[in-house]
This record gives structure tokens, sequence and C-alpha cells, in this order.
């Protein structure tokens, strides 16, 4: 069994961890505030469908053996273009979370490259630095030979 300052660090890590994908969430606050909008209006939209199916069921009068047609009519062309608006809606939801899903691994992987690249250069600089001397020759000796072959 864990014990509780390992259940601690575990739930700071998850909270940082998802304080910093908030960060990148925020960085395309206008593509998450389409997404929420999107899928607000698609759940709505198909939560509404059945309401419009209750109706045109209620316009059918079983015992006098009416049949309101304009309503059920009505009702049913309605539920038909709710449920159509609802599944574009969520077609154009899952199209812009792939693309905002794009955009932050797009953005990851560029700062990663750039921590690496950053980390290499330095690396390198210095290695550099130290290719251009001679074992065991000092700094004020490598500047001299330098000058003196110049």
């Amino acid at each position: 069994m864990p014990s509780l300052t390992d259940q601690n660090k575990s739930s700071r890590g998850k909270k940082a961890a998802l304080i910093r994908l908030g960060s990148y969430l925020f960085r395309h606050k206008g593509y998450v505030a389409l997404a929420f909008l999107l899928m607000l209006s698609s759940n709505l939209l198909a939560l509404l469908g059945p309401s419009l199916s209750a109706k045109a069921i209620n316009a059918i009068n079983l015992g006098a053996g009416k049949v309101e047609m304009e309503t059920v009519t009505t009702n049913v062309i309605l539920m038909v273009a709710v449920y159509a608006a609802s599944a574009v809606m969520s077609y154009l939801l899952a199209v812009l979370l792939v693309k905002l899903g794009q955009k932050i691994t797009y953005t990851l992987r560029k700062e990663v490259t750039v921590d690496m690249y950053e980390d290499v250069y330095a690396v390198e600089g210095y290695i550099r630095r130290w290719d251009l001397r001679i074992v065991g020759e000092s700094s004020y000796a490598a500047v001299n030979r330098s000058f003196a072959t110049g």
C-alpha cells in the first residue's frame, strides 16, 4: 500500500501535468471555446430529438382514431433536421479536436526540438573550445600560438 507521502507526490505531479497541459490549451483558446460551443450545441440538439418524437407520438389519438397529420409531419421533419444538425456539429467537433491536437503536438515537438538543439549547440561549443587546445596547453599558450602562426 502506497504511503501518504507517495500519494501526495503523485497527486502533485498529476496536478502539475494538468496545469502544464492547460497552458498549452490556453494558447489555442479560440479553438477550445469553439469546440466547447460545438459540443454543447450538438448535445442539446441531440436531446431535443426525443422531445419532438414524443410530440409526434402524442399527436396520434389511438382511442379516437384520429391522427393530426400536420403535427406528426412537422415534428418528424423537425426531428430529422435536428438530428442532421447534431450530426454535422459532431463531425465538425471531431475535425476541430483533431486540428487542436495537431497544433498542440506541433507546439510540444517544437519546444522539445528547440530545447534539444540548444543543449546540442551548448555541448558542441564546449567541445569545440576544448578541441582548439592541444592537450596540456594552457589558454595563454594557445593564444600566443594562434598569434604567432597568424
